[in-house]
């Protein structure tokens, strides 16, 4: 057992010496219960960028969503967006997918008699939900949150319809970059993604969830890992020389390619089987600070 220990060890350290980049989910990882950066690990992203690291981002977010959440002095190598569908390098797009309009369409009916909290992400703006839908909306996510949701994300939907949504007459299904449905109650989210599992039949497009609670739906064979290719590449850099750190299933595309991949301790079992190492601490805990300061250790 001592010998099997040290020879894991030794893989974990030979591991992290060939790391050039650090690939960082958001929500549920980067980002804390109050859905904010905490200033420790906005320093030691920017001391470890300091030392020749690059860091990037890959997220379910736009970016518009990102920016309404992280510091404003918050700089990084780039970010890959709504699960692979765009990526950038500061302000330069380096790409951009979109879903097909008439996918969008039937999907906003089919949505509509179901009940189901949703946002429309543009490629270009805010994210927008119809002018009809709002009373629906607003009823689902007032008052205290159910112990069903985690408070991260009943945070987020909460600022979402207070501060980020527009309430649209009109549905304009061209260049939309995703699609965000959310229940309250997990049974309808899985009864969603089962329907959605089968329109994929007809159509071409993917899907992924953050938590139960959730499912987003984006193009054809897009995930984090397709988006973050294109940085590697600007870059000069191999999945190999990758540590990624992430908590959802969405996370795994990405997780599966890298050199070397982390979950997070809230992160569910389904996630940890495929990854080399978990945190101490969660994402409430300040887990993602503690991780790489641990695991990247800077001269003072």
């Amino acid at each position: 057992m001592k010998s099997f220990l040290v020879k894991n060890l030794c893989k974990i350290k030979e591991s992290i010496m060939n790391i050039k980049a650090i690939i960082l989910d958001m929500d549920g990882t980067m980002l804390n219960e109050e859905s904010k950066v905490s200033e420790e690990l906005h320093r030691y992203l920017r001391r470890l960028r300091q030392e020749g690291l690059k860091i990037f981002i890959a997220t379910g977010r736009t970016l518009l969503e990102i920016e309404n959440v992280v510091p404003e002095e918050f700089e990084v190598d780039g970010f890959v967006t709504s699960n692979g569908m765009a990526a950038f390098v500061e302000k330069e797009q380096l790409f951009q997918h979109s879903l097909e309009p008439s996918l969008v369409e039937g999907l906003m009916e089919e949505v509509q008699k179901r009940n189901l909290y949703y946002e429309i992400h543009p490629a270009v703006g805010n994210r927008y939900v119809l002018k009809e839908d709002q009373g629906m909306i607003l009823h689902m996510i007032k008052g205290e949150r159910p112990s069903s949701v985690e408070e991260n994300e009943w945070l987020s939907r909460k600022s979402a319809i207070e501060e980020h949504i527009d309430w649209k007459r009109e549905l304009h299904p061209n260049n939309i970059s995703k699609i965000y449905f959310f229940h309250t109650d997990k049974g309808k989210i899985k009864s969603w993604i089962s329907f959605l599992e089968k329109l994929k039949l007809q159509h071409g497009f993917s899907s992924s969830s953050s938590t139960e609670n959730n499912v987003e739906i984006m193009a054809e064979n897009i995930n984090k890992a397709t988006g973050v290719e294109y940085l590697l590449e600007r870059y000069n850099l191999s999945f190999e020389e990758v540590l990624a750190v992430g908590d959802g299933e969405n996370d795994l595309p990405l997780l599966k390619r890298v050199g070397y991949a982390v979950a997070m301790k809230n992160a569910p079992n389904s996630v940890k089987e495929y990854v080399d190492e978990q945190t101490d601490f969660s994402y409430k805990e300040n887990g993602l600070y503690y991780y790489l300061s641990n695991k990247f250790k800077l001269d003072k």
